[in-house]
């Protein structure tokens, strides 16, 4: 959390609900956040259904599952999106997306490249 606040001072202040992962996570602290939705990474899913979310749920608070850490483009890009739509941020979601495709697409394309010449160097 320390290095949260170091980069993103705003966090401060912030509530602490804990982690899925380390079997931390408070469903009280969650809904007296007053949190409205919670994302999920989906390779957490299993770990954070046995944390009892139908509580959280029950408290108001909607479970979304996130692909974002897949290291593919379109996930990124889809999560960006769901997230924007579910918290009214379309447009900064859409300039995210923009940015994303901006500096990876070149990027993409170098590595085909290379894919392709060495292709033909080995036939």
């Amino acid at each position: 959390m320390e290095r949260v606040l170091e980069r993103h001072a705003a966090a401060e202040g912030n509530p602490t609900i804990g982690n899925a992962d380390n079997n931390t996570f408070n469903t009280e602290a969650a809904i007296a956040s007053g949190a409205d939705v919670a994302f999920i990474p989906l390779q957490m899913k299993k770990k954070f259904e046995e944390t009892d979310p139908a509580e959280a749920g029950a408290g108001g608070i909607q479970t979304v599952y996130i692909d974002f850490h897949a290291e593919k483009l379109e996930n990124h890009k889809q999560t960006i999106e769901i997230m924007g739509r579910l918290l009214g941020k379309e447009e900064r979601a859409q300039e995210i997306i923009g940015f994303y495709e901006q500096k990876v697409t070149p990027v993409y394309e170098r590595v085909q490249k290379i894919s392709e010449t060495q292709a033909d160097g080995l036939r």
